[in-house]
């Protein structure tokens, strides 16, 4: 399974606004917690120099548009993975597919847990396949 390029393109810009903040926040005297939000109405109202407020306005922008970035690709590689399962059942002669847990799972063991594709339909009696190992003929 793929990683959405998504999610890691979210990852760094994520991380890049975390350190971007942390230097700005722990350069200007906030190691202890209790002056931390001192520091950072300090820095927010430009008591550290205008350059020091623009990065910690840069980094509060940063965080929560990696934030966003990171779930979108979850959600692409959700939707990407609920295709290839469609797409399966159908080559396999159901009338539909489609993602959720195994029936077989003990509640005890987690070792027999994953994300199947259930396919069902046609008058065929269901079957539940491993969807993070499905591959797509049609995929390159």
């Amino acid at each position: 399974m793929a990683v959405s390029p998504l999610f890691l393109v979210g990852i760094a810009i994520f991380f890049l606004g975390g350190a971007l903040f942390g230097t700005q926040l722990f350069g200007h005297g906030g190691w202890a917690k209790s002056k931390q939000f001192r520091v950072i109405g300090e820095l927010l109202r430009g008591a550290h120099g205008t350059r020091a407020r623009r990065w910690v306005v840069v980094s509060l922008v940063l965080l929560p548009m990696g934030m966003c970035l990171i779930f979108s690709g979850v959600t692409a590689s959700d939707f990407e993975r609920a295709e290839r399962c469609e797409r399966h059942c159908a080559r396999e002669g159901y009338a539909s597919g489609r993602i959720g847990p195994n029936s077989d799972r003990d509640p005890q063991d987690r070792s027999t847990w994953f994300v199947a594709c259930i396919c069902d339909g046609n008058e065929r009696e269901p079957a539940e396949f491993v969807a993070d190992t499905l591959t797509d003929p049609a995929a390159p």
